[in-house]
């Protein structure tokens, strides 16, 4: 059986992915899904948070936490 052509959605996503982990990437690992968002936005991607957040947790790419300031 003859393997199928990928569709222009699959070769989106691809292509996709690969910019999600360079941003991550170029941010230490420090940045999460609305920063990387608002990164790929800015080089001209049509993307949705949700989307951002979805490939990143596929991937295993979770952002640094602030740590907690205590109140006293």
């Amino acid at each position: 059986m003859a393997e199928r052509p990928s569709t222009p959605r699959q070769n989106r996503r691809t292509t996709l992915t690969d910019a999600v982990r360079r941003v991550f990437d170029a941010s230490g690992g420090t940045y999460g899904s609305p920063r990387v968002g608002d990164e790929l936005r800015e080089q001209g991607w049509r993307v949705s948070g949700n989307t951002v957040a979805a490939l990143m947790a596929e991937l295993g790419l979770p952002g640094r936490q602030r740590a907690k300031r205590s109140r006293s």
